[in-house]
């Protein structure tokens, strides 16, 4: 770990403790009540007549009822002076923090900008037995802070439980691998364990607790990849939790930015062919592509050939080889090919998904992962079996024959749900068993391994394009310019390029063509040199000679 990081575990270790400048009682000054009966009680949150009330704040509960909820949250009927309102207990940042008994403030103010009161309102059930703590954070300084802790009020002589964690303020450094995370609050002295959790659920990283105080965390882990928004949770031995979120780590600029640039395997007869091309996000670019051996005949050895991906990073200017990613295996649903690779990112982990071929010539499609792009031999976990296949739905592609089509993939998050994926790919719909179509699946909530069939976009089939051939799918938004999004499906047909947009869906699978549907399609966005007739000749010469 760098010196630097090391540095700011130290600083963050000399900070203060908790401080009381903020006061929590009953309307009748007291910090216990006691009744019998169900009934209404307004809890006071104060600060001194100079100082406001934080920004934010905490309040954490023990509770024990034996008649359901103990207690609920009203809101008032009116404001009053100098006061703010507790309008909720607002919804919990996520499911561990609603199941630990805390909430975020949510205020209404009227009046002063910067009231010194507020009031919850409560509605407790008869026998209730409760204990409120109230917590928030301070800053006093760039890389000083105080941790605010109210005395705590009580119902019915409250708990004697401890209250849970809190996390009040968390920050995130990322040095190459090295990722700290330095978070304040209380009662993380118990804290045994913690991780990252991405917001869909999907990935996770378990992190390292390096010191902690009851006020403060720090805890690391390795991580080369750029994390995108996320969240920390914390847990006790008892299971008690908190939760926080934390911003996506900054967007670097490319290492550099030519104009134009070309890459040429060095071997000098293999031919890079099917690429992917992704920006990291740190600086480097990547390209995992086919190894094409053009000394092999495409006539008399086709099965010899494109048997492995290669994998290259820099900043397209130089490129660094990464070794080769993986090969077709010995046996199974990639033995014969794999082809047509896409890299996606979830959370700390990076996914190829990829064309195998069989040894009967059925395609289908899987992936392999790393954590790890920039290691030289990057580390490739291949999935044995395939997530997707012509064969995954019983009524949209065909499958009476061998070989059965189905490759080309292009995974993309669904922008119409933050918890699914997409995949376009290339398949034979079984209506029409002599051309091929564009078609997507969509993947189950929080999920990259499970995929539900959606079926083929018509609008790239051979009765609107004049094509037998579609292959290399993907999806473009674009954004209007009355900041409405059109979807543009580009893809090769035959010798040309095409595309197709729809305003509304990005995978509307109807076969119409009009204002709400798919319009502006292409016949032929790059024109071809041949024509079509010319081109069947041509083909059919070439399969004739092979």
């Amino acid at each position: 770990m760098t010196r630097t990081i090391w540095a700011l575990i130290l600083s963050f270790f000399l900070l203060p403790e908790t401080a009381q400048a903020v006061q929590l009682t009953w309307a009748s000054g007291r910090s216990n009540l006691k009744f019998t009966s169900a009934r209404l009680c307004t809890l006071m949150v104060q600060t001194g007549a100079a100082e406001p009330l934080p920004s934010e704040w905490h309040l954490l509960w023990v509770a024990k009822s034996t008649a359901g909820q103990a207690f609920g949250v009203l809101s008032e009927p009116a404001a009053v002076a100098d006061t703010a309102r507790i309008r909720s207990l607002a919804l919990p940042s996520g499911p561990v923090e609603g199941e630990s008994n805390q909430s975020t403030a949510d205020l209404y103010v009227s009046g002063p900008s910067a009231p010194h009161v507020a009031r919850y309102v409560l509605d407790v059930s008869a026998g209730a037995v409760v204990k409120f703590d109230l917590v928030a954070y301070r800053a006093t300084g760039t890389n000083s802070f105080d941790v605010l802790r109210s005395p705590q009020a009580t119902l019915n002589g409250g708990l004697a439980a401890a209250y849970p964690p809190s996390l009040l303020h968390v920050l995130s450094t990322h040095d190459g691998p090295d990722l700290l995370i330095r978070a304040a609050g209380t009662g993380l002295g118990g804290v045994r364990s913690a991780r990252l959790t991405g917001a869909d659920t999907s990935w996770s990283v378990s992190l390292t607790i390096l010191k902690q105080t009851d006020t403060t965390l720090v805890a690391t882990a390795s991580v080369a990849a750029r994390l995108p928004a996320c969240q920390l949770e914390v847990f006790t031995p008892e299971d008690q939790a908190a939760t926080a979120s934390l911003p996506a780590d900054g967007l670097m600029a490319p290492l550099s930015a030519p104009a134009y640039s070309s890459y040429l395997d060095l071997s000098g007869y293999i031919r890079p062919k099917d690429f992917a091309f992704f920006y990291d996000g740190m600086g480097k670019f990547h390209l995992i592509y086919i190894r094409h051996n053009t000394q092999l005949s495409d006539c008399t050895q086709p099965d010899l050939n494109e048997k492995s991906f290669a994998h290259v990073s820099g900043d397209i200017l130089s490129w660094s080889s990464q070794g080769s990613s993986f090969r077709v295996s010995a046996h199974g649903w990639d033995k014969l090919h794999v082809w047509a690779p896409t890299i996606v990112q979830n959370g700390s982990d990076y996914f190829v998904f990829y064309t195998g071929v069989d040894s009967i010539g059925d395609q289908r499609i899987g992936y392999a992962k790393t954590t790890d792009l920039n290691t030289p031999m990057s580390t490739w976990t291949r999935y044995t079996t395939w997530v997707f296949g012509a064969d995954s739905t019983f009524n949209h592609w065909a499958l009476n024959s061998h070989p059965q089509a189905c490759r080309d993939p292009y995974v993309v998050k669904d922008p119409t749900d933050a918890t699914r994926w997409l995949m376009y790919y290339t398949a034979i719909p079984s209506s029409e068993p002599t051309w091929q179509s564009v078609g997507v699946a969509r993947s189950f909530p929080n999920s990259l391994t499970r995929w539900q069939d959606i079926g083929p976009l018509y609008m790239s089939d051979y009765r609107w394009d004049f094509s037998l051939k579609t292959e290399s799918p993907h999806l473009i938004p674009h954004v209007n310019a009355d900041a409405s999004t059109s979807w543009y499906v580009f893809f090769t047909s035959d010798f040309s390029i095409m595309w197709a947009r729809n305003e509304y869906s990005p995978y509307d699978t109807a076969q119409v063509y009009s204002a709400t549907r798919w319009d502006q399609v292409s016949k032929r966005r790059v024109k071809p040199i041949l024509s079509w007739q010319t081109r069947r000749l041509m083909l059919n010469i070439h399969a004739a000679f092979c």
